[in-house]
């Protein structure tokens, strides 16, 4: 076949993709009181917040949105000492399992003295120390 096996697959998504819009579009021509429109629903999601990274997902913007004014400042930056690992998920390339890392380094080996800390804990190198420089602080 003239297809390699990725292109293959996008393929078969497309015809699939295709073949539930024709399904929808039938079902709701034929019953068109049964089906009911898709809207924007006003104020469902809050809008980005200063501070918090573009491209950061949904949740994190929640959480970043329910973060106390003591724990993020209004240079948008976290106190790494206070923020749960909620908050940390917010910060570019940090996600669950290294947000939880974070908080259990902490836990087990008191707050942050210096910046440099962070790079003990398992997953944090030089390259993700210097992304996470300018959105995260250390207050004694």
């Amino acid at each position: 076949m003239f297809l390699n096996r990725k292109e293959q697959i996008a393929v078969l998504v497309l015809c699939g993709t295709l073949c539930a819009g024709a399904v929808v579009s039938y079902v709701k021509n034929r019953y068109p009181d049964r089906v009911e429109d898709f809207g924007v629903v006003k104020g469902a999601v809050p809008p980005p917040l200063a501070g918090v990274p573009a491209g950061a997902d949904s949740a994190a913007s929640d959480t970043a949105a329910a973060a106390p004014d003591s724990i993020r400042a209004t240079a948008g930056q976290i106190d790494l000492n206070r923020a749960t690992a909620g908050d940390l998920e917010g910060l570019p390339r940090i996600g669950p399992a290294l947000a939880r890392r974070i908080v259990d380094y902490r836990a087990a080996h008191g707050p942050f003295k210096r910046m440099e800390d962070l790079k003990h804990v398992k997953g944090i190198g030089e390259k993700t120390l210097e992304r996470l420089r300018s959105h995260v602080k250390i207050e004694k």
